[in-house]
């Protein structure tokens, strides 16, 4: 539009040269945004120096919608991509069965299938160090919390949420939501070892 703008702008007409100062504004507004994310500023997260293929973790973390019912499509995805560890999401009891021949190559498991849409199901074939489930903020929102031994004896903390999404009828405002990543997240910056926070987080921003 301020391409176009400019092609046809006649300065004598005052709303143009109004139409286009605030095409102009508008267009350094969304720069200033989206210059963060460009190659012009300095990376935040920097990457990892090489490591060998056992310091590595691969990780599928996947929300299955509880009333879907196509789990074998499920099952070719995780075959598939062959991760090390698999969090499904939104797990009821149904899930919790049709994903047992998982178990085959992921022996090490944690479960807490519900039919509320926050189910969890982790498999994994990296052994937990002290798995637990809790209840951070509702009795009816588990999140799962351990420690994973990699092949190379290194080991990683690991952190799953289903935060409670804001909900225009029963829930309107984030507080929760965020309160709950926010208590994960201080846990974290208490300790300086490697970690990942996964799941889904009903959060975009």
């Amino acid at each position: 539009m301020l391409a176009l703008c400019l092609c046809f702008w006649n300065p004598r007409r005052v709303h143009e040269s109004v139409v286009l100062g605030l095409l102009v504004l508008a267009v350094g507004y969304q720069v200033v945004k989206v210059l963060p994310y460009t190659m012009l500023m300095p990376k935040q997260v920097l990457a990892t120096e090489a490591r060998s293929d056992d310091a590595n973790l691969r990780l599928l973390v996947a929300n299955v919608l509880m009333e879907n019912r196509k789990s074998q499509a499920f099952l070719d995805i995780v075959r598939e991509y062959d991760p090390d560890v698999v969090l499904s999401l939104e797990t009821d009891q149904w899930w919790e069965e049709a994903l047992r021949p998982l178990e085959e190559k992921y022996p090490y498991t944690l479960k807490n299938p519900l039919d509320n849409t926050y189910g969890m199901l982790l498999h994994s074939r990296l052994a937990m160090i002290d798995p637990e489930i809790r209840f951070i903020l509702k009795d009816s929102i588990p999140s799962m919390h351990m420690q994973l031994v990699l092949p190379s004896d290194d080991r990683i903390f690991m952190h799953f949420v289903h935060s409670d999404p804001p909900n225009p009828k029963y829930a309107t405002e984030t507080t929760e939501r965020d309160a709950e990543l926010l208590i994960v997240g201080r846990e974290v910056e208490k300790r300086d070892r490697p970690t990942i926070v996964a799941g889904d987080f009903n959060d975009v921003a």
